[in-house]
């Protein structure tokens, strides 16, 4: 798309281009912004994709805090020219404009401004690419500083009304109100960005365009810089430094033939100046130690270096893990190489061939999660050949396990194309990699290197967190509720059902109530690593709406106010809690500070008190404080009475395995389904001999599968499931790609195999191409999607993504509850359904099979 057209201006529309294109307007002349402006919020989108240009004016009128209205007059506009107006979509359109015009004032000025907008429209509803944005806002400038007239002439060139112009508008804005239903959500989203600097996002933009390789200079400090690129990063130097091949073709050494054109202090000894034989061995070696000695340095006769590497990288199964992470790292070596000015093409051979996509950190992270459920690459490689290879002198590069290369299938077209390949690259788990060489027409061993993993793969201490847990550890929010625990340290109330438990782990959970009740389900995990050797709590609500919690250290005499909302600590010193002077030693909470009483007076703390005065004593003793006091103890007494024990706690694990059986085992407990229900038993014999061994971590806290595969004990009643495991590993989805023009029959087809409702079977339809999540093994899925295309349809089947992170309580002999970031099934107590956006609830038996079975099927896959 050409810029012009991107900017383009139309009869009869909304928005028009006014003062020689200086500014954009509404149709009665009100400003919605600049020129310059427009430019400067398109180059920070750019990034990401330019959204259409209408949609970012609409955003920008209701954001633009100087228009009074200007939504209504948009809308009015609309209404005037029935043949304009589209019904619902509209209104949906206008009515998230509406949101948009809600946010705080702040919101709509200056950076965060930009920030709302990049939110917005990420991945927005007919958004350009990112090289095709960056090219617009790039010739856009230009014609700016250097083409103005050009510019205006373009520009003022407006074009008969298109309704497919207004569709792609507005159907941008109505989409949005899909996935921000308030201002809440907006702000939330905002919150999650990056604070940006313009001018070093000037810098770094003008550093990229100049340069044709992606990444920056300091690409292996980006890698490293990512913890799903670290490993990859890690490696890359130390191949850098060990691996013997060769960076440029055009090394003088290598080419005989053409005149001497100059001395050099490198070169090969064939070519080493028969002078230098004249001195002394002693002289001689001293001057070849030191670069010293002179060579003869021929002429490069004139060619054109057409030539070009492609590495092909096996993501077949026998090369999931440590051996896809070398092969990726050897590869981006050799791309990447300072010295090398040679073109690099890498693909990704398994099933089929994909060449990788890595403009960015973010795309080769996705390049890194491609994967192939083959035991081998011969499809892969012969797709290669037959529409990838080029016509280009081609050196090819194969990086594999020696395994995976010895399949029959795998040599024959390494056979059939034998003089394509230059080398072959063996990866092994062990960290250990062989070199080999097409010479002659013969496979030549040139190289074994060593790669000490678990020392590139520590990262530096700096980056470690100390404590008695990993931070990285136990996630910061859990999508289920925790079980109540039988021992606790204290119960704390601020009235009207709003009562919290701090247990003996110091941790601080809420008790879950429904409209102001104190219910018998699960604990909502607030606040983790309380400070430690607190031996008093309080806990209020403050003006504000926001929770405070008191934490006094008796022993220390030392205060500290956390703000449970903000994450604010305010620690003060507080000498007057002393057994010995009264008999009340409970701090509690009055009149939006907290207090502390004696016999003939009180303290208030005011540290978490706007304008606050610190400490501060009080003679009198109001009535209304004093029962305030009373009503504190009451309140603990009430709440360990309608409390509810959920079992006793699996904690102290020693050992994590998966047993003959196929049940993950902790402990002496196994983790299994009977009659539907999700239990924790006893494992019963011993059933260890055989097993996959989880390596402990962390003693009690964090067990490691060779996989990656981690299991995560928090000592506070769950358990943390991580998959290591690639996305789309075993399950299925189906892809809706045309919903065809009988959409009637195609909604009953999809309604009969899913859990959506009408609505959301007609959302699927009309949003076509979109994804039927259905999870199911291949052949499966398969079925569904013929189903589809008997109506008319096209469908097809895609890897699903396989859940990252399981959550369940670790309550023995008891039904539980167990969730993902989306799905829940089991136990209803472990269920937050008042939630926002509450969990998705399925069987128990599906939930196991999908997901649960799943991450053991990949452990003991990639022990196989």
């Amino acid at each position: 798309m050409q810029f012009h057209e991107y900017l383009q201006s139309y009869e009869d529309y909304f928005w028009n281009w006014q003062e020689d294109t200086e500014v954009a307007t509404l149709p009665n002349g009100s400003t919605i912004a600049y020129r310059d402006y427009l430019l400067e919020a398109m180059e920070l989108l750019a990034d990401q994709g330019l959204p259409p240009f209408g949609s970012l004016l609409l955003a920008l009128i209701a954001t633009n805090k100087t228009m009074e209205d200007g939504i209504a007059r948009v809308e009015d506009f609309i209404k005037e020219k029935p043949r304009y107006y589209d019904g619902e979509s509209t209104q949906a359109a206008i009515k998230f404009l509406r949101i948009l015009e809600q946010l705080p004032p702040d919101y709509k000025e200056g950076k965060k401004r930009i920030q709302v907008l990049q939110v917005l429209f990420e991945n927005c509803h007919k958004g350009l690419g990112i090289k095709s944005s960056k090219d617009i806002v790039t010739d856009t400038k230009r014609f700016v500083q250097h083409h103005r007239g050009n510019l205006v002439e373009k520009l003022n060139r407006k074009q008969p009304y298109s309704h497919a112009v207004f569709q792609k508008d507005f159907r941008a804005i109505e989409l949005l109100h899909r996935r921000f239903t308030g201002t809440v959500d907006i702000l939330n989203a905002v919150a999650g960005l990056p604070q940006f600097d313009t001018e070093l996002l000037q810098i770094e933009k003008t550093a990229s365009t100049e340069s044709d390789s992606f990444f920056s200079k300091d690409f292996v400090e980006e890698l490293m810089a990512d913890n799903k690129t670290f490993q990859v990063g890690a490696l890359i130097r130390r191949i850098w430094s060990g691996m013997n091949i060769p960076f440029h073709h055009t090394v003088p050494s290598q080419q005989p033939l053409g005149g001497v054109s100059d001395l050099s202090n490198k070169g090969d000894f064939d070519k080493l100046l028969i002078s230098e034989f004249a001195n002394d061995d002693l002289i001689l070696m001293s001057r070849l130690a030191n670069n010293e000695a002179l060579y003869l340095q021929r002429e490069i006769p004139p060619s054109n270096n057409d030539e070009e590497r492609i590495l092909l990288v096996d993501v077949s199964i026998r090369n999931w893990g440590t051996p896809k992470i070398m092969a990726f790292a050897i590869a981006l070596a050799i791309a990447r190489h300072p010295k090398t000015d040679i073109t690099c093409r890498i693909f990704c051979v398994g099933s089929t061939c994909s060449p990788i996509v890595a403009g960015n950190i973010s795309e080769l992270i996705s390049s890194l999660m491609l994967v192939s459920e083959g035991l081998h690459a011969a499809a892969g490689l012969e797709d290669f050949f037959a529409n990838h290879a080029g016509k280009k002198k081609s050196e090819v590069f194969l990086i594999s396990t020696a395994g995976a290369m010895a399949y029959p299938a795998v040599q024959k077209v390494i056979n059939d194309h034998y003089a394509w390949f230059k080398y072959w690259v063996n990866v092994e788990q062990d960290g250990s990699i062989e070199l080999y060489r097409n010479q002659h027409n013969s496979k030549k061993f040139i190289q074994h290197i060593q790669l000490p993993l678990e020392e590139l793969w520590t990262k530096p201490a700096t980056q470690q967190t100390t404590g008695n847990e990993p931070a990285a550890a136990l996630p910061s929010q859990y999508p289920l509720l925790f079980p109540q625990p039988g021992k606790w340290k204290k119960l704390l109330s601020a009235g009207e059902g709003r009562d919290f438990l701090i247990d003996i782990e110091r941790r601080l959970f809420r008790f879950y109530a429904k409209n102001y009740k104190l219910s018998n389900k699960g604990l909502e995990l607030i606040f983790e690593d309380l400070p430690s050797g607190s031996t008093d709590y309080a806990v209020g609500e403050d003006t504000n709406g926001h929770f405070l919690l008191l934490c006094y250290k008796r022993p220390a005499k030392e205060i500290i106010v956390i703000n449970l909302t903000t994450k604010e600590q305010w620690p003060t010193y507080f000498d007057a809690a002393k057994k010995s002077s009264t008999s009340y030693n409970d701090f509690f909470f009055f009149e939006n500070t907290f207090c502390y009483r004696t016999w003939n007076g009180y303290w208030t703390i005011e540290q978490a008190i706007p304008n606050g005065n610190g400490i501060k004593w009080h003679e009198a003793l109001p009535e209304e404080m004093v029962q305030a006091y009373i009503g504190n103890g009451t309140e603990e007494k009430r709440i360990a009475a309608q409390r509810t024990e959920f079992g006793s706690l699996l904690k102290n694990i020693k050992t994590v395995y998966i047993n003959q059986a196929g049940n993950l085992v902790l402990g002496k407990h196994q983790l299994v389904i009977h009659s539907h229900v999700i239990k924790l038993v006893l494992a019963g014999n011993d059933l260890s001999k055989g097993a996959l061994h989880a390596e402990e971590k962390v003693p009690g806290r964090e067990f490691v599968f060779p996989c990656g595969s981690s299991v995560v004990i928090n000592r506070s009643g769950m358990l943390v499931l991580t998959s290591a495991a690639p996305a789309g590993f075993g399950t299925y989805d189906v892809l809706l790609e045309n919903a065809g023009a009988n959409k009637i029959q195609t909604i009953k087809e999809l309604r009969s195999f899913t859990n959506y409702d009408l609505k959301q079977c007609k959302e699927k339809v009309d949003a076509a191409p979109s994804t039927i999540t259905v999870s199911l093994p291949r052949y499966a899925a398969q079925l569904k999607a013929d189903k589809l295309t008997e109506t008319g349809a096209i469908a097809s089947v895609v890897p699903s993504t396989t859940p990252q992170v399981i959550f369940i309580p670790l309550v023995l002999e008891k039904g539980l509850g167990a969730a993902t970031a989306k799905e829940f099934a089991g136990n209803s107590l472990y269920y937050a359904d008042a939630a926002v956006e509450p969990l998705m609830v399925i069987p128990p038996a599906k939930f196991f099979e999908k997901n649960i079975l799943a991450f053991i099927r990949y452990i003991k896959q990639y022990e196989a």
